[in-house]
C-alpha cells in the first residue's frame, strides 16, 4: 500500500500535497502489488556481480562501464526495483520512465528501500561480499548536490558504511535471511568456465497481443549422460529486448510440446522499465536493449530438457498490461506530464538456453 501521506491531493488546509504525484490509478493507494512485485528472491544470490554471459549476473548486476549498455539486469534491479517502478507509474505516470521517475516523491522511498535491501543482503553472512575491484571502488566519480544545493562528489567506496556517509544513517530491524532458504540457490560465481550452449529461438520474437508463444530449439548438453547426470544449473536467457513506449511487464512460462505437460510453468517476470532508453541507438549506452536471465534448473529437470528426445522448449509471454495513470499532475510538472508516449512495442532479440 502507498503510505497514506502520498495519496491525497491536498493537505488539511486545502493547499497542494507535495507528496502527491501522477501515478497509476490506485484507489486508496492500493497498487495490488503481489508476490511477483515485492519478492526478495534477489537476496539468495551469493555473488554481487558476474561477467559470465549466459548466467545470472548476481545481486548487483553485470560488470559494466559507468553506465550499463545491455547485459542482464541484476537481481535486485529486476525485482523489486523495475517492477515497482512500472506498477506505480502505470502507462504515463512519472515513475514508469527513468527520465521522470525522480519527479514522484515516492521514488525516494523506493530507492531507500533498495538501499536497505543491499544492507540486508550484506548482513546475511561472510559470503555476501561487495566487489573488491578498485575499478568499482574508486575509479568512478559520482556528482550530486547536498541539501543546500552545493555540488558534492563521491565514489562507491565512500558508501559502504552507511553510518559514515553524509548525515550517516542505519535501518531499523534489518532482517537476516534464513539459512535454509539460501541452500537451494547456489549461484555461479564470476570467473568460472563459460556455460554450455543449450539452444535458441529461430529468430527475434515480436510480442504482440496478450499472449505470444515461441520455441527454443534445444541442443542436449554434450558432457552429460541423461540417465545418470543432470546439469548443476540451467538458465533461460532473454537477450536484446528492445522496443518503445511503456508496455508493462510480461509473465514468462515454459513447457515442452507434449500432451503430458498441459500446463505451462511460471518462471518469472520480464520487466521493461527503461526499455525505450535502452533501445535508443542515439544514446551513448543505448541500442542493445535489455536482457534478463532466469534460472530454471528444477523445471528443466522435470521437463527432461537435457534428454536427447526433447527437441524444443516452449516459452510463453503473457502481457500483464499497464494500469491507466491519472490525467492530472502537480501544476509545476505539467510540461513533463504533457509528453506524448510512443505506441508500446516489444521484441525479444533471442531466447537462449545455457547449461552450467
Amino acid at each position: 500500500m502507498l503510505p497514506s501521506a502520498f495519496v491525497e491531493r491536498t493537505l488539511g488546509d486545502g493547499s497542494p500535497n507535495p507528496l502527491w504525484s501522477r501515478r497509476a490509478r490506485a484507489p486508496g493507494g492500493n497498487f495490488e502489488l503481489d508476490d511477483t512485485a515485492v519478492s526478495t528472491g534477489a537476496l539468495r544470490f551469493t555473488n554481487f556481480t558476474n561477467s559470465r554471459p549466459g548466467v545470472p549476473s548476481g545481486f548487483g548486476g553485470p560488470e559494466t562501464g559507468f553506465n550499463p549498455g545491455g547485459g542482464d539486469n541484476g537481481g535486485i534491479e529486476s525485482v523489486p526495483h523495475n517492477r515497482i517502478h512500472v506498477k506505480i507509474g502505470g502507462d504515463s505516470g512519472f515513475m514508469s520512465d527513468p527520465s521522470t521517475a525522480a519527479l514522484d516523491p515516492i521514488f525516494w522511498l523506493h530507492h531507500a528501500n533498495i538501499d536497505r535491501l543491499w544492507e540486508v543482503w550484506r548482513n546475511q553472512g561472510p559470503q555476501f561480499q561487495d566487489p573488491s575491484d578498485e575499478r568499482w571502488l574508486t575509479s568512478v566519480v559520482f556528482q550530486m548536490h547536498d541539501g543546500d544545493g552545493r555540488p558534492i562528489t563521491f565514489r562507491c567506496a565512500d558508501m559502504l558504511d552507511t553510518t559514515k556517509v553524509l548525515h550517516g544513517y542505519t535501518y531499523e530491524a534489518v532482517p537476516v535471511a534464513q539459512e535454509a532458504e539460501l541452500e537451494s540457490v547456489e549461484m555461479a560465481m564470476a570467473g568460472g568456465a563459460r556455460p554450455e550452449f543449450g539452444g535458441e529461438s529461430e529468430g527475434p520474437v515480436v510480442l504482440t497481443g496478450p499472449t505470444t508463444k515461441a520455441d527454443v530449439v534445444l541442443v542436449p548438453p554434450s558432457g552429460l549422460e541423461a540417465a545418470t547426470a543432470e546439469p548443476r544449473h540451467v538458465y533461460l536467457n532473454l537477450e536484446n529486448i528492445t522496443g518503445a513506449g511503456i508496455p508493462g511487464d510480461y509473465l514468462v512460462y515454459i513447457d515442452v510440446p507434449d500432451d503430458d505437460q498441459p500446463t505451462a510453468s511460471f518462471i518469472g517476470v520480464m520487466t521493461t522499465f527503461g526499455l525505450e532508453r535502452a533501445s535508443d541507438k542515439s544514446l551513448s549506452h543505448g541500442g542493445s536493449g535489455l536482457s534478463q536471465v532466469f534460472e530454471i534448473t528444477e523445471l528443466a529437470s522435470q521437463l527432461k530438457l537435457s534428454e536427447a528426445n526433447v527437441s524444443r522448449l516452449k516459452v510463453t509471454f503473457v502481457r500483464e498490461g499497464v494500469a491507466k495513470a491519472d490525467a492530472d499532475a502537480p501544476a509545476e510538472l505539467a510540461d513533463y506530464a504533457a509528453v506524448q508516449r510512443k505506441p508500446a512495442n516489444v521484441t525479444v532479440g533471442k531466447i537462449s538456453l545455457f547449461y552450467d
